[in-house]
This record gives C-alpha cells, sequence and structure tokens, in this order.
C-alpha cells in the first residue's frame, strides 16, 4: 500500500512554526511529505533556505496556487510557478 502525505501551507504561521513541527516528526519516522506552499507566505531569504532545506532533504515542495481563477489582479499561475522555483534555485 502506497500512502501520500501532504500539508497545505496557507500562511505565515503555518509556515514559520508549524512546518518545522512537521519535518522534525516525519524524520523521527524516517518518511517524508510534499509541503504545498503559497509563494507569499516566504518574506524573507530565511523562509528562502527553509525552503531549499526542505528540498534538499528528500521532501517535495509544490505550487499551492492563490490563482486558482486567473485574476488578472492577481500573479499568474506560471508566474506564482516561476517564483516558488527561484526560491529553491530550480
Amino acid at each position: 500500500m502506497i500512502v501520500g502525505l501532504r500539508h497545505d501551507v496557507d500562511n505565515v504561521y503555518s509556515f514559520r512554526r508549524e512546518s518545522p513541527r512537521m519535518v522534525s516528526i516525519e524524520e523521527r519516522y524516517g518518511i517524508r511529505s510534499t509541503f504545498f506552499v503559497h509563494v507569499d507566505v516566504v518574506r524573507s531569504g530565511k523562509d528562502q533556505r527553509v525552503l531549499k532545506r526542505l528540498v534538499d532533504g528528500g521532501w517535495e515542495v509544490g505550487l499551492h496556487l492563490i490563482n486558482t481563477v486567473g485574476d488578472s489582479r492577481l500573479p499568474s499561475p506560471l508566474g506564482e510557478l516561476e517564483l516558488l522555483q527561484s526560491f529553491i534555485g530550480q
């Protein structure tokens, strides 16, 4: 049986406070999940380094879209993806 584990990171608090707790638990049990991240929660170089460490440590980081409807007042979905990729150096 295969089970997928994902975390939707919607706000700065969950990114900065809860994500490290989840990583710690997963490390204890030797598992890795996927963190789907809103790009607007990544607000500093320190936040970008956290994302990079996740990827380097074997976790998957995916885009949790903000602009799911193509609203021209928001960044485009492609723009969000490119920004996330730039945060993790891809």
